[in-house]
């Protein structure tokens, strides 16, 4: 568990929250520890590839408009996945809008990089597939247990539930990811339609 220290968390001098100066030297602490942290949730929640770095920017954008709010006996962690959960709930729905066929198909349909390519071997597509299908209140729940190995008390925090949520959430998110899971690995995933649309 990690709390901010004094070089993150401006103290009071000329103005209430240690002026200006210090509140930016204050974010680019922030940045520099949890930049990858916030990163890999953006894509664990849903952002495309693409878009992950403006999605990083708005995070650390309303971390600077909120800093004099947080209260630093409390856990970074849970309080920056507030932000993270704002921004990709809302990068998901502007998807959906954009989108006739929903964020699920337009992600899977993009046409791989190189990079892609190398790093997303079959075991790794499903996986994210699998992701995919869960909606945003179980799928920030799953990754923050599963992959981020958050306890359940932390999580709620992050997101202002109760316990009791983030553990039926979780056993919920756990039961649709491993049936869509199986499902895929004895479908196959559908094959992209790179082209369908080209005139």
């Amino acid at each position: 568990m990690f709390i901010f220290d004094d070089g993150f968390w401006p103290s009071p001098s000329s103005s209430p929250y240690g002026g200006p100066s210090r509140r930016r030297r204050g974010l680019s602490h922030a940045v520099d520890l949890e930049f990858d942290f916030v990163w890999n949730l953006l894509l664990r929640l849903g952002v495309r590839r693409d878009d992950v770095e403006d999605a990083v920017n708005d995070v650390f954008l309303l971390l600077h408009e909120h800093l004099e709010s947080y209260d630093k006996t409390r856990p970074r962690r849970p309080w920056i996945f507030a932000f993270v959960f704002r921004v990709a709930s809302e990068y998901r729905r502007k998807q959906a809008r954009s989108s006739k066929d929903g964020p699920l198909q337009q992600h899977a349909s993009e046409a791989p990089s190189p990079e892609r390519e190398v790093l997303a071997n079959e075991s790794l597509r499903l996986v994210q597939a699998s992701l995919d299908a869960l909606d945003m209140n179980k799928r920030a729940v799953f990754v923050l247990h599963e992959l981020e190995d958050m306890a359940a008390p932390e999580i709620a925090l992050a997101l202002d539930v109760p316990v009791n949520t983030v553990y039926s959430r979780l056993r919920l998110a756990r039961a649709e990811f491993d049936a869509h899971l199986k499902r895929l690995r004895l479908t196959g995933l559908p094959a992209p339609n790179h082209g369908k649309e080209a005139k």
